[in-house]
């Protein structure tokens, strides 16, 4: 009986130990949330929203969809969007219910029928139309450009291809721009990547999938359960069961 309730206080202390390190964390970054500085923290600060079509301008003379039929084989839908001023036909092969799950898309001009694709010019336009910051033709001068097809720790829920422009900044700014939607999609610096590392603890992601519906969460909440279950087992055994037999 000696070994059962050893066994048992080992395993209630061990489980009680890791639970308590994890609310310790949940703590900490809880904290942060309530102390941090919002309009840093969101890594906005410094974005503004893009006008993709000017105020007043005439939609010119499209081509039908007609002619395009060949290339749209098996289209979901097509939408007539406007980019930087100009019209495109965005078909749909994949269409997803969020704009960062895995979608397949194509891009026409809508005004000659030929395919389009995006490329440094128009991601380099985009990224200095969404800053507001005074010098931000300055910052744009020496800005890194790559596409990432892979994912990025930044933004990990986005699946889709996407354009990372780095400035020469202090804050190591990073617009990301989608490969899929032509928008952009986030600014991330060092105090949204702050942020995003208290996410990733609170929520226990650690394996940075962007969501909280992961492996870790379930097996806490499996500890938690055998923390409560050992220490009331381990309060009968100590208290009911020994004292009755003690006696």
């Amino acid at each position: 009986m000696l070994i059962i309730v050893v066994s048992h206080a080992v395993l209630h202390k061990w489980l009680a130990t890791i639970v308590s390190i994890q609310l310790v964390i949940w703590l900490g970054t809880g904290l942060y949330f309530g102390l941090a500085d919002d309009p840093k923290a969101s890594g906005n600060q410094f974005r503004q929203k893009v006008e993709h079509k000017s105020e007043g301008l005439q939609t010119p003379t499209l081509v039908a969809l007609e002619k395009l039929s060949s290339e749209l084989t098996d289209v979901k839908r097509v939408s007539l969007v406007w980019r930087l001023d100009k019209p495109y036909y965005l078909a749909f092969f994949q269409e997803t219910a969020h704009g960062y799950q895995k979608q397949s898309v194509k891009w026409f001009d809508a005004e000659t029928g030929a395919l389009s694709v995006i490329n440094e010019n128009y991601v380099t336009e985009v990224a200095q139309q969404s800053l507001k910051h005074t010098e931000k033709a300055k910052l744009m001068e020496n800005a890194k450009i790559n596409l990432i097809s892979t994912g990025t720790k930044d933004i990990p829920s986005e699946r889709n291809a996407i354009w990372a422009v780095a400035l020469n900044n202090t804050d190591n700014t990073t617009i990301y721009i989608s490969d899929v939607s032509r928008k952009v999609i986030a600014h991330v610096d060092d105090h949204k990547r702050l942020k995003n590392l208290m996410f990733q603890l609170h929520f226990m992601d650690y394996f940075n999938t962007g969501g909280f519906n992961n492996i870790f969460s379930k097996v806490f909440a499996l500890l938690t359960l055998m923390l409560a279950i050992t220490g009331i087992r381990w309060l009968f055994i100590s208290k009911v069961w020994k004292g009755k037999f003690v006696k």
